[in-house]
C-alpha cells in the first residue's frame, strides 16, 4: 500500500542527499506524519500521506531545506490527525511548527463567528471560515514567508489530482485559488508557483475546450504563446513542451472533420492533375481556382467553430503565457 509513497520520498532523500545534506530529519517528519495519517485514504484511492509526500517532494527539487520540507510533510497533521502545534515544537523544532500553523485551516469548533457580519454568520459558515484561513495564512506568512510556499505547493498539487471531483467543484476551487493563491504568489514574484498554478486554473476551466478552436489558434500562430489543456505535457521544474501543430491538426482531422479533409484532399489532387495538362493560360485559371476552392473549404471547416466559440477563443486570446 505505501510502496509508492515510500518510492517517492526515496526522491526527496535523494535530492537532500545531491546537496550533501543530511536526511535525518526530514525521514523522522515521514514517519511521523506516515503514523498521523496511518489510516486515512484519498478520494482516488491512495493512501493520504501520498499527498504530503507529493507536496515535500515539489519544494525538495525547488532547493528548500529540511525544516520546510518537513513542515510540508506535517502540513497536514494538525488539521486531520488531531496533533497539536505544541506536540510538533516538542518533536520537531518551534518554525516548524509555525510553518504547518501558518497553512492549516482554522478549527471550525474554535471559530468565532461575528453576528454582526452577514458573511460571518452560519449560513455562510463555509465560506467565512476559508476566508478567515486565507487571512490568518498571510498574517503568519507575513512573519514567515516560507509558509506561503508550502501553500503554494499544497495547492498545485491539489489542482493537478483534482480531476476526482465534480467539475463544479473543480470550478470552486479554481475561483478561490484565483481570489487568494494566485494574487500572493504573484506579489512574492514567486514565479515557478505563479506559473505553475496559473496554468493549472486554465487547464481546468478550459477543460472542455473544442480542439477546432485551438486548431484554428494554432494556424493563427496563438498556440505557440500559451498553455492549454491539450497541449502542456511537462510544467515540473518550469519546462513546458508544446504539441506540434502537426498533432493537433491531425486530432482534428480525425475527429471532427475527416470528410470534409478528405474532400479538400481528392478536390486538390483533380486540381493538380488538370493543372499539369493544361497550356499556359490554363494554368492561370487553375492555378487561381485551386487557391479559391481550397481556401473556401478551410473556411468551411474553421469558421463555424470561431463563431460557436467566440466567448473562449476571445478568453484564450487574453491570456498571456511568459516562459521562462
Amino acid at each position: 500500500m505505501y510502496k509508492e509513497v515510500d518510492a517517492e520520498f526515496d526522491l526527496i532523500k535523494l535530492e537532500f542527499a545531491n546537496n550533501d545534506n543530511p536526511t535525518e530529519f526530514i525521514e523522522k517528519a515521514y514517519l511521523f506524519a506516515k503514523t498521523a495519517h496511518k489510516d486515512q485514504i484519498r478520494k482516488d484511492g491512495k493512501p493520504y500521506i501520498s499527498h504530503p509526500v507529493a507536496v515535500a517532494l515539489i519544494l525538495a527539487k525547488l532547493g528548500f531545506n529540511e525544516d520546510v520540507v518537513s513542515a510540508a510533510l506535517l502540513h497536514d497533521v494538525v488539521e486531520d490527525c488531531g496533533v497539536t502545534l505544541e506536540d510538533l515544537r516538542l518533536e520537531f523544532n518551534a518554525n516548524v511548527a509555525e510553518l504547518v500553523d501558518c497553512v492549516s485551516a482554522i478549527d471550525k469548533e474554535k471559530f468565532v463567528f461575528d453576528k454582526d457580519d452577514l458573511y460571518e454568520s452560519l449560513d455562510f459558515e463555509k465560506q467565512a471560515i476559508e476566508e478567515q484561513s486565507f487571512k490568518k495564512l498571510i498574517a503568519i506568512g507575513k512573519k514567515n514567508p516560507l509558509g506561503f510556499c508550502i501553500k503554494f505547493a499544497d495547492r498545485l498539487h491539489n489542482l493537478r489530482t483534482i480531476e476526482i471531483f465534480d467539475y463544479s467543484k473543480q470550478l470552486e476551487k479554481v475561483k478561490e485559488t484565483e481570489r487568494w493563491i494566485i494574487p500572493i504568489a504573484k506579489v512574492l514574484n514567486a514565479e515557478y508557483f505563479y506559473r505553475s498554478i496559473k496554468n493549472e486554473c486554465f487547464k481546468i476551466k478550459n477543460k472542455f475546450v473544442n480542439i477546432k478552436t485551438l486548431a484554428t489558434l494554432a494556424l493563427f500562430g496563438v498556440l505557440a504563446k500559451m498553455p492549454n489543456v491539450y497541449a502542456i505535457e511537462k510544467i515540473e521544474g518550469g519546462d513546458v513542451t508544446i504539441e506540434s501543430l502537426g498533432t493537433i491538426i491531425k486530432d482534428l482531422a480525425t475527429k471532427f472533420q475527416i470528410f470534409g479533409v478528405i474532400v479538400a484532399f481528392v478536390m486538390l489532387v483533380v486540381f493538380t492533375i488538370q493543372f499539369i495538362i493544361a497550356d499556359d493560360e490554363g494554368k492561370q485559371r487553375k492555378k487561381k481556382l485551386i487557391l479559391y476552392t481550397l481556401g473556401g473549404v478551410a473556411l468551411l471547416i474553421l469558421i463555424p467553430s470561431i463563431i460557436k466559440e467566440k466567448k473562449i477563443k476571445s478568453r484564450i486570446l487574453k491570456f498571456r503565457y511568459t516562459r521562462k
